[in-house]
């Protein structure tokens, strides 16, 4: 896969979705710690930012060439951690983590809106390869019948 196709099927995509999950899961995460707590429009950029902070891990999964599965896992699992450090550490810096639990809530937050994310982009993946294994199958069988 070229870059750019990577950037758009894996990065943008990522985000938009990621963006989605992360709305979710800090309405939830701040219904159960913080529900009180009220933020102006400025709130309104920080699943943006979060969104973007968190794509960046993602280049690492980058690879010209078709990886092993255990070469994909491992890039996968350093994405995972590298994703866990950057909100955990932004988090820990502005004072918005009150504890261990409110931490260990992130982290599984982040866990589940990974996982969410790699499915929907699964699902995605699997459709295109489905349609283009279709089309290759129909160009095959015209060009059979020649």
């Amino acid at each position: 896969m070229d870059f750019k196709t990577f950037l758009y099927n894996k990065i943008l995509m990522g985000f938009f979705v990621a963006v989605t999950c992360i709305c979710a899961g800090m309405a939830i995460l701040g219904l159960l710690f913080e529900p009180d707590t009220r933020f102006g429009y400025g709130g309104l950029l920080s699943p943006l930012i979060y969104g973007a902070l968190t794509m960046l891990p993602a280049l690492a999964t980058y690879s010209k060439r078709e990886l092993s599965i255990r070469g994909a896992l491992v890039r996968k699992l350093l994405e995972l951690a590298m994703i866990e450090l950057i909100v955990l550490l932004t988090l820990y810096s502005f004072g918005s983590l009150t504890g261990i639990l409110m931490a260990t809530s992130v982290a599984l937050s982040v866990l589940v809106i990974y996982i969410t994310v790699n499915l929907v982009l699964w699902v995605s993946d699997r459709k295109t390869a489905k349609a283009f294994n279709e089309a290759l199958l129909k160009m095959q069988q015209d060009n059979a019948g020649r």
